[in-house]
């Protein structure tokens, strides 16, 4: 009969989020190892089974082990106090590609958000649950409204367990989608259960970035990433970044109410 890792031992070897960059090790077959590829998540029978899926940068899919994969990064809680990050495990080189995530929920334009709830409820129930993890911040109804999204919070706004609901999440942090995509309207914006887990920092030592073709978020170095060092990217635009500190806390503030930006160059 096979033998499967105890739920104490699943819990210990916690499997590397869909998106996420790993590295192939300890495998029998040696010409895999050292490998990188994008991790996949988990259905049912690879959660029992302490296995994850894993698609190699050559195009294979594989499902493997959980000690036999390696993770560029983990999400932890910062030592402020201030909620998740994402800490490198290893040092990393600048350019090193961090993760390449397909959006859980997407907004198609202000009324896209309208259809969340129906997109929501055909997520798997891991996916539901890493979804209302996310941060969120109370958006009331008149600023709904001046975001062409009136009257959404008292239909839409079913709270979880959580007391989270999914107009806030999204608005907390979808990231847009471009509008150079040909296929997509201007203003979608995406919900990246991964990207989300990225903080802010003025001075990024990495960047995420929309890429249409192949439906992902890429997020990449832009620096060297020391193991150990939170891995940021900037909310920002480029344009926005070059202001004043007090500019910039004050652009932040609409979305994050509550949290000043405390990076080093703040």
């Amino acid at each position: 009969h096979p033998t499967y890792p105890t739920l104490a031992g699943l819990f210990l070897m916690a499997a590397p989020a869909a998106g996420a960059r790993v590295i192939l090790t300890g495998l029998s077959q040696a010409a895999l190892n050292d490998q990188q590829g994008t991790c996949l998540g988990q259905d049912e029978d690879q959660v029992l089974k302490g296995r994850v899926g894993v698609r190699v940068d050559d195009g294979r899919r594989l499902s493997v082990r959980l000690d036999n994969v390696q993770c560029l990064f983990s999400v932890e809680p910062c030592e402020d106090g201030t909620g998740m990050g994402v800490f490198a495990r290893m040092h990393l080189t600048a350019g090193s590609v961090l993760a390449l995530e397909a959006p859980a929920l997407v907004a198609r334009g202000p009324q896209g958000y309208f259809a969340l709830s129906e997109q929501y409820d055909k997520l798997p129930s891991s996916a539901q649950k890493a979804v209302m993890l996310l941060h969120s911040n109370k958006l009331t109804e008149s600023a709904a409204g001046m975001a062409g999204m009136s009257g959404f919070l008292s239909r839409y706004s079913a709270q979880s367990e959580l007391g989270k609901n999914l107009f806030d999440i999204m608005t907390t942090n979808a990231v847009p989608m471009g509008s150079e995509a040909a296929a997509r309207e201007p203003g979608d914006m995406g919900l990246f259960v991964l990207g989300s887990r990225f903080n802010h920092s003025c001075s990024p030592n990495a960047a995420h970035h929309w890429m249409s073709s192949s439906g992902v978020l890429r997020v990449g170095a832009l620096s060297d990433i020391q193991a150990g060092e939170e891995i940021c990217v900037s909310y920002l635009s480029p344009a926005n970044l070059l202001q004043p500190a007090s500019f910039r806390r004050a652009s932040l503030l609409p979305k994050f109410a509550g949290s000043a930006c405390r990076c080093r160059a703040c």
